[in-house]
């Protein structure tokens, strides 16, 4: 925990007066927007006059977040684009919130059989992940492939990209988890 940004404090001198047993101090815990892990903060006694510490004098509170997870979605779950000069789009993929802690996103080609050839034939992808990093802002990430221009006339080709939702680390699936890129045919037809 860092004092100013998750915590308010001071070094405090405490008086004891007779007979006192114990004596209170303030911290302020500060409320941010982040999604993060559990933060430590210590508190240490020390320079005591007329009087021994002992064995108790540190002590470690804990910060629980009680921020939301962030959720992930693509940006635009059907863009397009011509076939022509190996394309490489990227498909954008965003949080609902920044996160102050690292998100990584799988993802997988879901191509089905009757849609684009991949493998080099149409469309190269690789299937890997995103890491969008803690305090990314605008939190976004991309997935991109290479679309493969030939010069056959066929019909328009659909590539499928699905966010693995069941492996995200540090978010939660959005509202678009799939994204149906098009091919968009740009060959004439044979004469």
């Amino acid at each position: 925990a860092a004092n100013g940004e998750d915590y308010t404090s001071a070094s405090y001198e405490i008086t004891f007066s007779a007979f006192d047993v114990s004596e209170t101090f303030n911290i302020t815990i500060v409320n941010d927007d982040l999604d993060e892990d559990p933060e430590a903060l210590q508190i240490a006694l020390s320079d005591a006059t007329l009087s021994d510490l002992g064995n108790n004098a540190t002590l470690t509170y804990t910060i629980n977040d009680q921020d939301p997870t962030p959720s992930i979605t693509f940006d635009d779950g059907a863009p397009s684009d011509n076939e022509d000069d190996d394309a490489s789009p990227d498909l954008t993929i965003r949080l609902n919130a920044v996160s102050g802690r690292d998100v990584i996103i799988p993802y997988k080609d879901s191509t089905p059989d009757d849609g684009a050839t991949g493998g080099g034939s149409d469309y190269s992808l690789t299937e890997s992940s995103v890491t969008i990093s803690a305090g990314t802002d605008p939190p976004v990430g991309t997935i991109s492939f290479t679309v493969v221009a030939d010069e056959k006339y066929e019909e328009d080709q659909e590539v499928t990209i699905d966010l693995d939702t069941d492996n995200l680390t540090n978010a939660t699936a959005g509202l678009t988890t799939r994204a149906v890129y098009t091919i968009l045919n740009d060959d004439p037809p044979p004469v």
